[in-house]
């Protein structure tokens, strides 16, 4: 076992300097005062870094022997083949753990020697870059897993592409919160997940070599093909949501719009150059063409659907809650406060400077927003109700006067525009420009800005409180993608206007029939998951919007029906070839439960050859010459 270490010191010392490095520059590349003090919020560099060296160090790991054409003197030593896995194992942990431990230290000791903030490192940001590096696990035990199955290059790559392409972002779906961040704990363990079973695989696969003219045992097609019918099923349904979600676009383009002109609601399609055509309700064209100037008064467009389709596929890094606010004020540089009340000063000619309240430089309340205003920063204690404000020179905040008759909410901001604000721009002072974001402190019965030290109320400023939605039914979302109703009213007097959206036309029915063929392709198994899910403003990208919350059993049913026929040809294809009866109800049930994606993957994997009937022909005829030959003895 030590040579064997020896042998692989190559290539564990290589990845494990290699990683190091990457993972440092990574780290860096958002700045040493926000990654080890601040903490950012998403750490995309060190997320790339580390699952893409994680995948390269376990694709090394198991072809290091046989790329160097070693690996078939190694099998004739006298090491168990389990015995070698574990090896690799410890190689690869070795790396993992010198990634995890040098890259942090490697990072905070450049900071320390180039920043004089290294004194307000947080350990809660450190903990953040141990997370970070977590994908490197799972991505590692994948690339290892793949490469030490029993087949051919490619048939590993595409194992290891549906492992990893459907594994991370289903954890990273399942770690979200419902406030767009990730719960750390549910990353964690789903990626310590996917690398145990990754392991398993790896360790299912050990002993077997590849060869063609043998299928897999039955044990290791489970483990290893389970996992990738799966993954493949999940890669298809993802991917097919960008021609339905065309499809879908496409038909809320081509469905005529409700046009309000006078008092009137009509049916018309937008020609170009302020015309509208005015249609049937069968959707037809009809000779009515709708101009301004033709005394039809202001045409417009008053109804759109807006379509929610699900979420897209996307790989990125995690995005956690985030502990510090940070704004950035003119040439007084960057300010950050913390969840805890601390406040920071970043200047680039002066460093680093901690502030607070007073003298003292007492922390502000938990709670507390930082923003800029006027030409200073400000403070917000609202539970308190109180104002501090930033002077420069003595480096700690200083309370505002607050009027008496008012509380203040909150600091906020607002754009101003030329023609549109006209009144504002004046009582403001503002120079000529097309408009400018005024930030400005918002109290419970008038507006501030600041001026000097004191606070000055502008009329009017706040005047956008509590703007409302527009709650017009005919701004609402529809419920189903393609056939809706539409109701409203032009007049309280006047008969509502009713139509229902449903595809009429060639080119909708055509654009309709897209978005449904892209539901038949889909994993029946996600459909049905699907279906009985309660209807969601924003699915996940595995999931079919035309089926969801209860949507279209018979779609559900048809690609049921669908894959039942595939899985009938697959197993008709695999009975034909010769293989035995628990390799064909494997791919059987793989293929009702997944659809074509498991049909495709059966062909992949199973091959003619495989299953070839390699028996000598017979029974052989009786040689014809039976004449035998007599030996005569030697004469003495």
């Amino acid at each position: 076992m030590k040579a064997l270490r020896r042998k692989d010191g190559l290539w564990v010392l290589g990845l494990h300097t290699g990683g190091i490095v990457a993972a440092t520059v990574a780290i860096l590349s958002a700045g040493g005062f926000e990654t080890f003090v601040v903490g950012i919020q998403r750490q995309e560099p060190l997320f790339h870094a580390a699952w893409s060296s994680g995948l390269v160090l376990g694709a090394v790991a198991a072809c290091f022997d046989e790329v160097l054409g070693t690996r078939e003197y190694l099998r004739q030593r006298a090491v168990a083949p389990r015995d070698l896995l574990l090896a690799r194992l410890q190689g690869i942990g070795s790396v993992l753990l010198g990634w995890l431990v040098l890259a942090p230290l490697c990072a905070w000791l450049w900071f320390a020697a180039f920043d004089d903030g290294w004194q307000f490192t947080s350990l809660g940001s450190l903990g953040r870059l141990a997370v970070g590096f977590v994908p490197a696990l799972s991505s590692a035990a994948i690339g290892f897993a793949a490469a030490s199955l029993p087949t051919s290059w490619w048939r590993r790559l595409v194992i290891a592409a549906a492992w990893w392409l459907a594994g991370v972002p289903l954890v990273d779906d399942l770690s979200r919160t419902a406030s767009l961040t990730h719960a750390v704990g549910w990353f964690v363990l789903g990626h310590v997940a996917l690398a145990v079973l990754a392991l398993a695989v790896a360790f299912a696969a050990v002993g077997h070599d590849a060869d063609a003219d043998r299928p897999w045992p039955q044990r290791l097609r489970c483990w290893a093909l389970g996992p990738t019918v799966v993954g493949l099923g999940l890669v298809v349904a993802a991917l097919l949501r960008e021609p339905q979600a065309a499809s879908l676009s496409g038909l809320h383009r081509i469905y005529p719009q409700v046009v309000r002109h006078g008092e009137r609601l009509d049916l018309a399609r937008w020609e170009g150059e302020g015309a509208w055509r005015v249609v049937t309700a069968e959707h037809a064209a009809t000779a009515t063409v709708l101009k301004r100037d033709d005394g039809h008064g202001d045409v417009r467009g008053t109804w759109r659907s807006q379509l929610q389709l699900p979420d897209q596929y996307e790989i990125e890094a995690p995005r956690w809650a985030q502990r510090v606010r940070r704004t950035a004020w003119g040439v007084l540089g960057t300010f950050y406060l913390s969840d805890d009340g601390r406040a920071w000063w970043r200047h680039w000619r002066t460093g680093v400077v901690q502030f607070g309240k007073g003298e003292a430089n007492d922390p502000f309340e938990v709670g507390a927003s930082l923003a800029g205003l006027g030409d200073t920063v400000v403070v917000h204690e609202p539970a308190a109700n109180r104002l501090w404000r930033l002077d420069p020179d003595r480096r700690h905040c200083v309370p505002l006067a607050l009027p008496a008759d008012d509380r203040i909410e909150q600091l906020d901001s607002r754009w101003l525009r030329q023609g549109q604000d006209d009144e504002l721009w004046t009582r403001l002072g503002i120079g000529d420009v097309s408009s400018e974001l005024v930030p400005f402190v918002r109290g419970a019965v008038r507006s501030y800005v600041l001026r000097g030290d004191q606070l000055v109320a502008i009329p009017g400023l706040g005047d956008d409180r509590g703007a409302a939605p527009d709650d017009d039914p005919m701004q609402r979302v529809p419920a189903d993608p393609i056939t809706f109703s539409f109701a409203s009213s032009p007049d309280a007097a006047a008969a509502p206007f009713r139509h229902e959206f449903t595809p009429r036309t060639a080119l909708e029915r055509a654009a309709a029939g897209g978005a449904l063929t892209c539901s038949l392709l889909r994993p029946p198994l996600l459909q049905g998951i699907a279906h009985l899910r309660p209807l969601e403003r924003r699915p996940a990208c595995w999931f079919d919007v035309l089926v969801l919350g209860g949507r279209r059993a018979w779609l559900v049913l048809a690609g049921g029906a669908f894959a039942a026929l595939l899985a009938w040809r697959t197993a008709r294809r695999l009975r034909r070839l010769g293989a035995p009866r628990p390799t064909i109800a494997f791919w059987s049930t793989a293929t009702v439960l997944f659809g074509p994606a498991a049909a495709v993957l059966a062909v992949v994997c199973e091959r003619p050859r495989a299953y070839a009937d390699r028996a000598l022909p017979g029974p052989f005829p009786a040689p014809r010459i039976t004449t035998v030959t007599r030996i005569e003895e030697p004469v003495a």
